[in-house]
């Protein structure tokens, strides 16, 4: 992943001691920007219909870039993500 990210090894362990303080990390920051994805689409929208188109299209556009939802990623090895990512997920 370091080098994903264009930075050393040890660069990525001075923030993040293990594996699963990082994917608690990713977990959280991904939860927490699809939370504010979905209140500001309920701040534009006011009728149910709107926000149902909106909350589909963030979908969409996840998808439309050949990605998937981290969460929906990590949920077929729930049971064997560390406590802390369990905790992350859930939340």
């Amino acid at each position: 992943m370091a080098s994903e990210l264009k930075i050393t090894k040890a660069a990525l362990h001075y923030h993040f001691a293990s594996k699963s303080e990082l994917g608690e990390a990713l977990v959280t920051r991904y939860a927490t920007r699809f939370a504010e994805a979905l209140a500001a689409t309920e701040s534009q929208f006011e009728d149910a219909p709107s926000q149902l188109e909106a909350y589909v299209g963030l979908y969409l556009s996840v998808l439309r870039k050949k990605r998937m939802c981290l969460c929906g990623m990590l949920s077929a090895d729930y049971r064997t993500l560390p406590g802390p990512m369990q905790d992350a997920v859930l939340r």
